[in-house]
């Protein structure tokens, strides 16, 4: 663990010993821990950091010390805008936002009156430091919780005519919204995929690559995907079971979500842990208010 990683810690315990009180050089300090969704881990990672309040919205700024480079948790809210905070002995969920333009430059006026350090950090960094509103999810706010990822970069390697490994490819893949309201990321795949009717099938009816599911592979081959489940409306029916002919594996990026078996167990699983799902009718559901994000690999089978 780094020096900074071991400083952070530090003050971590003691902010949430002490309910939120910290002294050393952050004594009297407005201080709040932020915790984010780490864009390459999927895990929580918290930071502790100055704020400010602009009406209801806590305001942050990614100065990293004077870092040229802007910080982690930037990245992660950039990926992933929903996020917690603690502040004092409350911890709530949030949305960050960076602002822009005027109303940049009011919130960064207005915490130069009270932080001064701020310009000699900008100028050290030699980059703009953004400016972050942070804003509290209510239950009536599901729509502004949900993450805004439109698309994902995927690296490819490979091998040059000379035998020398290489990045082969290096694309935006974006996401595309189906049926029902959940987002697909087509990733990477290799070989061929079944007819649209062996496909997958949600009771009597087959759902194929057009009509709302992801294409599925063939024996031996391999499809990498992305879903994005949106939260379910209090009074919306249960989806019906699927029935997928492939092993799927996969790690759950953010949020949380609920796999449900035919005979009612049922699992819940959080940003982080992973699961196997063989070819067993299954359904994902989102009890929620912000969307719960899963990465899949898929690999055709027997049946």
């Amino acid at each position: 663990m780094s020096e900074r990683l071991q400083q952070n810690k530090l003050v971590i315990d003691e902010f949430r010993s002490a309910g939120g009180v910290v002294g050393g050089p952050f004594e009297g300090m407005p201080l709040l821990l932020l915790t984010t969704t780490g864009v390459r881990s999927g895990q929580p990672r918290t930071t502790p950091m100055a704020y400010f309040r602009d009406g209801s919205r806590l305001v942050v700024f990614a100065a990293n010390g004077g870092s040229k480079n802007n910080p982690g948790w930037y990245h992660n809210l950039l990926a992933n805008p929903v996020a917690q905070v603690e502040v004092g002995t409350e911890a709530y969920q949030v949305t960050g936002a960076e602002t822009e333009s005027a109303e940049r430059e009011r919130l960064w006026a207005q915490r130069l009156t009270q932080a001064p350090l701020l310009a000699e950090l900008q100028k050290q960094a030699g980059r703009p430091i953004p400016v972050v509103a942070l804003t509290r999810v209510d239950s009536d706010q599901v729509a502004t919780a949900q993450p805004v990822t439109s698309s994902y970069r995927v690296v490819e390697t490979g091998v040059t005519e000379t035998g020398l490994s290489t990045i082969a490819r290096d694309v935006v893949v974006p996401l595309r919204t189906v049926p029902g309201g959940r987002g697909l990321g087509r990733l990477w795949e290799a070989d061929g995929v079944l007819p649209g009717a062996d496909a997958a099938k949600a009771g009597d009816e087959a759902v194929t690559s057009t009509g709302g599911g992801p294409p599925f592979p063939a024996v031996g081959g391999v499809r990498f995907w992305t879903v994005t489940v949106p939260p379910e409306a209090p009074d919306a029916p249960p989806p019906a079971f699927l029935h997928t002919p492939t092993l799927d594996v996969g790690l759950v990026l953010s949020g949380q979500i609920v796999l449900e078996m035919e005979d009612g167990t049922a699992a819940e699983l959080s940003a982080g842990q992973a699961f196997a799902q063989q070819s067993t009718p299954h359904r994902w559901r989102n009890p929620h208010p912000v969307d719960a994000v899963i990465a899949v690999v898929m690999m055709g089978r027997d049946r």
